[in-house]
């Protein structure tokens, strides 16, 4: 009965300590490390001469607004089947 009881123990803590772990992990913000300048071998390459700036487009004449289109008409209900009085009557058979 008491090694019954030392695994369910061991089974209560090792659960206890997992969650803790993840909870810990969630709570403390995640800092990356960054690289220092200090550490690079090569220094970086100069950067390319920038293009003369080209003159931009005179702006094209702004359109006229056009009016918008009407909406198109609601198309009519169709039509009731018309029911007869009288149900339909099979045709006559004749043997």
């Amino acid at each position: 009965m008491q090694r019954q009881n030392t695994w369910v123990w061991v089974v209560v803590v090792i659960i206890v300590l997992v969650i803790a772990y993840f909870w810990w992990k969630s709570r403390t913000p995640v800092v990356h490390p960054t690289p220092p300048a200090a550490e690079q071998s090569t220094p970086a390459p100069a950067p390319a001469a920038p293009k003369p700036a080209e003159p931009a487009p005179a702006p094209a004449a702004p359109k006229p607004a056009e009016p918008a289109p009407a909406p198109a008409p609601a198309p009519a209900a169709p039509a009731a089947p018309s029911t007869p009085s009288e149900p339909a009557k099979p045709p006559a058979t004749t043997p």
